[in-house]
């Protein structure tokens, strides 16, 4: 499934760029020639173990790199946030990690420090494993090991994005370097300051704790239950309560063999829900539609 905001009409080639060890699961995408060492894994974590790294080519420059994560339908994007990031209101407004030597990376946490310590430099062990012929290579890095790639616009922030099934279940990590973005709509530029909602922290307010992916799906799911008068709430109901206990159910519901049984299950013994008027099958539907992209 292509970004929302990607050019359908462009067809980008993939190549397996290689297998990355993450020994703990927690991920860092950056660039390693420049911020290796000061670099903030991503909230989100995944099972330790080894995966599949993918990079979209077009036009001989790389348009994304992708984690593959687990087998499944891809259903959304979730913004693949740091601690202290202000989760955006828009998902293209993502924030990024900032490139200088036109290459970023996927890297498990616990294996920086030995891609940064270990002789001769990076860079030439990145070219000796074919770097700077094939525009990706990887390297062992500790326990794990590290797979860079060019970035296909050159310097600048790229963001990076979850892809998850209709239950939640995190399938893939996306690096977008831009390529495959259709073209702004007239009278916008690059320069612009993304508008922002009133209570949206600015750069002259401190940014609010990132939004767990499973969290953010568990509120608007509440919200749509509600909306489509699904489920009546009780009067002293907290929404944001409910959605926070939700959120817990829903990582573990791909496992389960009926989820809307188990949804309306859940549902109905909760002190904030009143009543509960939908089906399994269209608590199901509705769970499938608050994970596609608006």
């Amino acid at each position: 499934m292509l970004l929302p905001w990607w050019d359908a009409t462009i067809e980008p080639g993939e190549l397996h760029a290689g297998d990355l060890v993450l020994p703990t699961g927690v991920i860092v995408a950056c660039d390693p020639l420049c911020s290796l060492d000061r670099a903030t894994p991503f909230t989100t974590t995944v099972p330790p173990g080894t995966y599949p790294v993918v990079i979209g080519m077009r036009d001989g420059s790389v348009a994304y790199a992708r984690l593959d994560l687990a087998e499944g339908e891809l259903s959304a994007w979730l913004p693949a946030m740091c601690p202290d990031e202000a989760t955006p209101t828009n998902l293209r407004d993502t924030p990024g990690y900032p490139v200088d030597a036109g290459t970023g990376c996927f890297v498990d946490t616990s294996c920086t420090a030995a891609a940064e310590a270990a002789a001769p430099a990076l860079l030439d062990r990145l070219n000796a494993a074919g770097y700077n012929r094939n525009g990706h290579a990887m390297v062992p890095a500790g326990d794990g090991n590290l797979i860079a790639f060019g970035t296909g616009q050159g310097d600048g922030f790229y963001a990076s994005y979850w892809g998850v099934d209709a239950l939640g279940t995190v399938l893939c990590l996306l690096t977008n370097f831009g390529l495959l973005d259709a073209d702004e709509p007239d009278g916008a530029t690059d320069d612009e300051e993304p508008e922002r909602d009133v209570d949206t922290p600015g750069p002259d307010h401190a940014p609010a704790p990132a939004t767990p992916p499973m969290l953010v799906l568990a509120i608007e799911l509440v919200n749509r239950l509600v909306r489509d008068e699904l489920i009546e709430l009780s009067d002293d109901a907290n929404r944001e309560v409910l959605a926070d206990e939700l959120s817990e159910l829903l990582a573990g519901l791909a496992t389960t063999r009926d989820p809307g049984a188990e949804l309306t299950h859940w549902l109905l013994e909760r002190d904030h829900v009143a009543e509960v008027f939908a089906t399994d099958d269209e608590l199901l539907a509705t769970l499938r539609a608050a994970t596609r992209p608006r």
